[in-house]
């Protein structure tokens, strides 16, 4: 997975990945989209299954911890 992460050194709350290659595709992803609101508006984010096939394959340590935190998201 290739992915470039676009950071804020003031305000790391407004960091963002751009994924370029994703073992989840566009049109899997789009079909279990969530929309949370962002301030005055509503963003769509990645479902959170499709989310931990991503964090699945960077082989990053705070993605399994990530990983762990969202399995828990999902029983609840």
């Amino acid at each position: 997975m290739k992915t470039f992460c676009l950071v804020n050194p003031k305000a790391t709350v407004k960091e963002f990945d751009i994924v370029i290659d994703s073992p989840v595709t566009y049109d899997k992803a789009i079909t279990n989209i969530k929309k949370i609101k962002l301030q005055r508006m509503k963003i769509q984010v990645i479902g959170i299954k499709d989310l931990i096939k991503m964090k699945e394959k960077t082989g990053r340590k705070q993605d399994y911890s990530d990983i762990r935190y969202l399995e828990v998201k999902l029983e609840e």
